[in-house]
């Protein structure tokens, strides 16, 4: 994948997160109550803001 278009195509993920955080979403239900193991819910979660640790270059 050139440049050009993986730039496109992280616009289209950006304009996409984008206009899902304007629209009312349905809550993710689970079908058993499970304890949670992080304080982060899955609408929490945005792959643009998460620091990245231990890449390779």
């Amino acid at each position: 994948m050139d440049k050009e278009n993986l730039v496109l195509w992280k616009q289209r993920i950006f304009e996409y997160q984008q206009s899902t955080r304007e629209q009312k979403q349905l809550q993710q239900r689970a079908l058993f109550d499970l304890p949670r193991q992080t304080w982060h819910t899955p609408n929490e979660i945005d792959p643009f803001v998460l620091i990245l640790t231990g890449t390779i270059n």
